[in-house]
């Protein structure tokens, strides 16, 4: 059974996880999401701030930056954990 989306549905693997991205416009908010920042795409959690900030969970060091310095490419609805 495929999650609910609104635009189109992309699979993206990374090691054992494969992230159901819906590829969509969305507005920024709280949740993983499939990003572009500083010219790299990657899936990140992300915390929408007072102030127009985001928060971008790099792990041990979170970054604190303008809504306007993220380009959100689709949000995940969802993660499958595959183990050969």
């Amino acid at each position: 059974m495929l999650p609910n989306y609104k635009g189109e549905l992309q699979i993206i693997t990374d090691g054992q996880a494969k992230y159901f991205v819906d590829v969509a416009e969305y507005q920024s908010t709280d949740g993983k999401f499939l990003i572009e920042y500083s010219g790299a795409k990657s899936i990140k959690e992300l915390t929408l701030l007072p102030g127009n900030k985001l928060r971008i969970d790099w792990g041990k060091y979170p970054l604190d930056c303008d809504v306007s310095d993220v380009t959100l490419l689709g949000k995940v609805v969802a993660v499958y954990l595959v183990s050969e």
